[in-house]
């Protein structure tokens, strides 16, 4: 049997002979991952310029009509084709937006939200705007 040798071994403080970062000693780099991929990013240009045309275009709050619109409003979601759906917008104040998230009832009395089921649905939210009639878009008022 071997004997153990009275001689301490140096301590090799790199994991099998590698430096903390491979074979070098300048510092890792790092890089980020995208918040947003390309094509994302390419539909969020749309989907802002849009957004934009439809405020102009409707420049009251659908939930308090005395108040500008600051935002627009999505009644059926934002995921997919509803992204870009305009039946589905709906432009509203800070207060207004507020108000939807509050009393979630009594804005899909209104047409601000979608039924139930609706919700991030494309299918769904285009039967659910055909059965409403058409949307909100002209009449604002009317539907506040």
């Amino acid at each position: 049997m071997a004997t153990k040798s009275k001689t301490p071994r140096p301590v090799d403080k790199t994991k099998g002979g590698l430096k903390p970062n491979g074979w070098t000693d300048k510092p890792k780099t790092r890089s980020r991952l995208k918040v947003r991929s390309r094509s994302y990013a390419s539909r969020m240009t749309v989907y802002r310029a849009r957004v934009r045309i439809f405020l102009k275009s409707h420049p009251f709050c659908a939930v308090f009509p005395k108040l500008a619109a600051t935002s627009c409003h999505h009644a059926y979601g934002r995921v997919g084709k509803l992204l870009l759906w305009k039946p589905g917008f709906r432009s509203v104040s800070f207060a207004g937006h507020r108000w939807i998230e509050e009393h979630k009832n009594e804005a899909r009395r209104r047409h601000l939200l979608g039924p139930v089921g609706s919700w991030n649905d494309y299918g769904k939210a285009v039967k659910a705007e055909k059965a409403n009639g058409g949307n909100c878009l002209d009449a604002q008022a009317a539907c506040a």
